[in-house]
């Protein structure tokens, strides 16, 4: 049913599909106007050919897969062409007057135009409508219980992801470590000088081509998650950095647990030891969403 319900918020609404399909027509009635009917005087034939050709093409392709795009990809498909339209209408026709030109270019720039400017509102619309769909979720979630398990970089994402929004009641890494060049500095031993280049190297290339900066350290995201409780696990023979948990464990506020798998490996806890898995996990989920808050044994 969720998914149906999903689904069906994704369908743009009858209106709109109207709307933008008709706004498609009256463009690429422009456009072969412009190129085949009435070409404008002075432009080579080939061109007014394979530009008529390409761009009745790209309206036609727009015309069939909008109504199936989810709702932020019909509206950036709406946004995009009603203002590639509308400037060029206006650039025909003249910033300040509307004139019909001596090609004899005249009602279809007009319908251009106000194609154009019903495709930037049906977009404006559209864009309006899926943030109202992203933060649904949100609130209805919001009033619920919720807990959270994450391995390795889900961990990691779990971890921030508490940090920053109070939905989580509480939270369950394994296998957390080094996100980037923060936490690498933060490591012992010779692997601190072993790493360090490797994740310079790295955070700085991910940070130039994502376009943003480096996730905090997660020692700095941690404590941020009290009052709420947070389990770490980590494995003794771990990789990636899993050592540096019990430095998030001492910077975490309370409460808080801890716990150190001997056996196994990089999120193996579960394999090496589910019966006690299962117990410290579901036991520590029982204690935050049912009350009480007492360690572990």
């Amino acid at each position: 049913m969720a998914g149906s319900s999903e689904a069906a918020g994704d369908a743009p609404p009858g209106w709109e599909s109207v709307a933008a399909r008709v706004a498609f027509a009256l463009v690429a009635l422009h456009v072969a106007d412009d190129s085949f009917v009435q070409p404008r005087p002075g432009t080579d034939a080939r061109d007014h050919l394979v530009g008529g050709v390409v761009s009745l093409v790209a309206l036609t392709v727009a015309f069939v897969v909008h109504p199936r795009l989810r709702p932020g990809a019909r509206a950036v498909l709406a946004l995009s062409l009603g203002l590639v339209a509308t400037a060029g209408a206006a650039a025909e026709s003249g910033y300040h007057a509307l004139e019909s030109a001596q090609a004899g270019d005249d009602f279809t720039g007009l319908a251009m135009l106000a194609a154009g400017i019903a495709l930037l509102a049906v977009g404006s619309m559209t864009l309006w409508r899926s943030r109202r769909l992203e933060e649904r979720p949100a609130r209805r979630y919001a009033r619920r219980s919720l807990v959270g398990l994450g391995l390795s970089v889900g961990g990691e994402v779990l971890l921030e992801a508490a940090a920053e929004t109070d939905m989580l009641r509480a939270v369950v890494s394994e296998g957390a470590g080094i996100r980037s060049l923060r936490e690498a500095l933060e490591a012992r031993g010779v692997s601190h000088w072993i790493t360090a280049p490797y994740w310079a190297v790295t955070t700085g290339a991910t940070a130039i081509f994502a376009g943003r900066l480096p996730p905090p350290s997660l020692e700095d995201v941690v404590p941020r998650i009290a009052p709420r409780p947070v389990l770490l696990v980590y494995a003794a023979h771990g990789q990636g950095g899993e050592d540096l948990n019990p430095d998030y464990f001492a910077a975490a506020g309370e409460p808080k647990e801890l716990w150190r798998i001997p056996e196994g490996g990089h999120t193996g806890g579960i394999d090496a030891r589910s019966g006690e898995y299962e117990r410290r996990v579901v036991g520590f989920f029982d204690r935050a969403l049912l009350g009480g808050n007492r360690t572990a044994p």
